[in-house]
């Protein structure tokens, strides 16, 4: 049985070091436990919230576009979050548990749902901009990846 919860616990510590091969395109791998991307064989450093990927993909005008919608409803999510945690503390705060049915009590337990409609709505502005991160890698990369002329006039694909 320790032995089973121990493999259990292990499985979670498990990553990938692997850097792909150098591309033109952009490649997703995981660095100290994190999504990273690499842009020919070189880690693309993410910055605050995504700064640096959008640099990386600023040479395809409307990738980039689809990364920047991704970075702002990253930080609009984070917003929503951060004002979900304060409504709902202060709420939790202003709740009397022996005060029975007091209008203060009312309005903890509504700022309590404020603060739990401001989380969900917040995940689902987060959740709804991971589209555009995937829509901006893939833009990118089959800009980067279409047919090309080699300079002995044969045409490759990448």
């Amino acid at each position: 049985m320790r032995a089973l919860a121990a493999a259990a616990l292990l499985s979670a510590c498990v990553s990938t070091s692997y850097l792909p091969q150098p591309s033109p395109g952009i490649t997703i791998t995981v660095k100290d436990g994190t999504a990273a991307f690499s842009k020919h064989g070189k880690v693309v450093q993410m910055g605050a919230f995504g700064k640096g990927l959008s640099a990386a993909l600023a040479d395809v005008p409307v990738a980039a576009r689809h990364a920047e919608i991704w970075r702002q409803r990253n930080w609009m999510g984070i917003g929503l979050q951060i004002a979900s945690l304060a409504l709902t503390v202060t709420g939790f705060v202003l709740l009397q548990p022996s005060g029975g049915w007091s209008d203060r009590n009312f309005a903890a337990l509504g700022l309590m749902g404020g603060g739990f409609g401001a989380g969900i709505g917040g995940l689902g502005v987060m959740l709804g901009g991971q589209s555009h991160l995937w829509d901006a890698l893939n833009l990118y990369n089959d800009h980067v990846r279409k047919l090309r002329t080699s300079p002995g006039g044969v045409i490759v694909r990448w």
